[in-house]
């Protein structure tokens, strides 16, 4: 299977349902939106979302907190504790700054914070998922587009080297020659307003997982920690 995922036919609500997501504020508004049933996309069983996180914080900011214990955890040690069949993640929004097409420091953040992921827990397929594209008529016009095309060539090309898969959500919320990209956005923001799940149905195919005989446990409860958000 190639590292940049192909479209593929919807893989359906039990996909989702086996994947956890990983990320920044463009993470937790996958609990904001729901299906054509009325189902939300993501719910706190399986999203670990914290506004403007980096990359860089994925192995020591303490964000996650489960019901009867009082410790909050890091994203490796949460997902050792979930213990997920797949991971989608998706950080970098929040590493931007500028337009500088150097990522060296933030593939090496990324790296090590996949690594720590799979060091906890090793039987989940990886997934990285792009950085969005930016909004023409965000606040912050000190973010550019080159910075954000350099950041996810880097990506693919960890990915390639590494052997994670990524998720080119970037190419389907990116408008056609000559129009405006405002929509799906929030008017004023650099987010998206609403991430596309059916782009992550369509461009994420079941895997076969790392290992066919993962330990089998019960995943615990979580319950919302102060640096969650909605």
């Amino acid at each position: 299977m190639p590292t940049i995922l192909p479209q593929t036919a919807d893989a359906g609500r039990s996909y989702v349902d086996d994947t956890l997501f990983i990320g920044d504020s463009n993470t937790v508004r996958y609990t904001m939106y729901a299906d054509d049933t009325g189902t939300a996309f993501s719910t706190l069983k399986n999203n670990i979302g914290v506004v403007s996180m980096g990359a860089g914080s994925i192995t020591t900011l303490k964000c996650e907190k489960f019901k009867g214990d009082s410790t909050l955890y890091t994203i490796p040690d949460a997902v050792a504790k979930l213990q997920p069949k797949r991971i989608i993640i998706g950080f970098g929004s929040n590493n931007l700054g500028g337009s500088s097409t150097d990522a060296t420091k933030f593939i090496a953040q990324y790296r090590e914070g996949l690594a720590a992921i799979t060091k906890a827990w090793p039987y989940a397929d990886i997934i990285v998922s792009a950085i969005p594209p930016l909004d023409q008529q965000r606040d912050n016009t000190n973010l550019t587009m080159t910075q954000v095309d350099a950041y996810n060539a880097a990506l693919v090309t960890m990915c390639e080297e590494d052997g994670y898969k990524f998720l080119n959500t970037a190419e389907g919320m990116t408008p056609p020659a000559g129009l405006k990209r405002t929509i799906p956005f929030r008017t004023g923001c650099i987010f998206p307003k609403r991430l596309s799940l059916p782009i992550l149905l369509m461009c994420a195919p079941t895997l076969t997982s790392r290992r066919t005989a993962a330990p089998k446990a019960q995943p615990p409860s979580r319950s919302r920690t102060a640096y969650r958000w909605g």
